[in-house]
């Protein structure tokens, strides 16, 4: 996945896309940066080559006098004269070295929330620090926290009447109770009808 831009709307969600926009928060930002590497440059300047010419002139001895009439003659003539030779030399030349700090991409991790979906994504991106600086003046997302709900639990009322104490009796007790009653009925405390009535009771018939 190469993305180009991130965006935030005015509502503190994030996107990819404007056109057709899936909305996330933006958890939380890790920058491993900044880093940087020591980049070594070195700069060589070329020599310059010299030449030195040498040239002679006239040189040499006149010889001879002057001869009568005082006009002067020479009776000898030039010697001496003749080309030098050139002495070439060359500047070996300069080299500088500089040394600069080169900054690298670092490894960037945003978790974010799909706001429709609720699915949490991790994205692993390398920027630069002027990069993350930037995507730090994004807003990150604080989840509302859950509000506890209380539900008032109605307690089970302590009174019962004779009808809802038959329904927890297990049938041993209920034929102890029939047994009791038997008893009152042979005594002649209770009546026949009495008793048909709370044996019936009893055993829930």
């Amino acid at each position: 996945m190469v993305l180009s831009k991130i965006y935030q709307l005015d509502d503190d969600s994030v996107s990819f896309n404007l056109k057709d926009p899936t909305l996330y928060h933006l958890l939380s930002i890790e920058f491993s940066g900044p880093i940087y590497h020591e980049e070594v440059t070195e700069t060589t300047t070329p020599g310059k080559q010299t030449v030195k010419k040498k040239r002679h002139g006239l040189s040499g001895a006149i010889i001879g006098g002057a001869l009568t009439g005082g006009i002067g003659a020479v009776a000898g003539g030039l010697v001496g004269r003749g080309m030098g030779k050139d002495k070439i030399s060359t500047d070996a030349g300069t080299t500088s070295t500089s040394t600069e700090m080169v900054e690298d991409r670092a490894l960037t991790i945003l978790k974010l929330e799909d706001i429709e979906t609720s699915e949490k994504i991790t994205l692993q991106l390398s920027l630069f620090n002027s990069e993350f600086v930037e995507l730090s003046n994004f807003t990150i997302h604080v989840p509302e926290p859950e509000l506890e709900i209380e539900t008032e639990i109605d307690e089970p009322s302590l009174e019962m009447n004779d009808a809802s104490e038959n329904l927890v009796k297990t049938p041993d007790d209920a034929f102890d109770e029939i047994r009791k009653y038997k008893a009152l009925l042979d005594d002649d405390i209770i009546l026949q009808e009495e008793f048909d009535a709370k044996k019936k009771e009893l055993l829930g018939l």
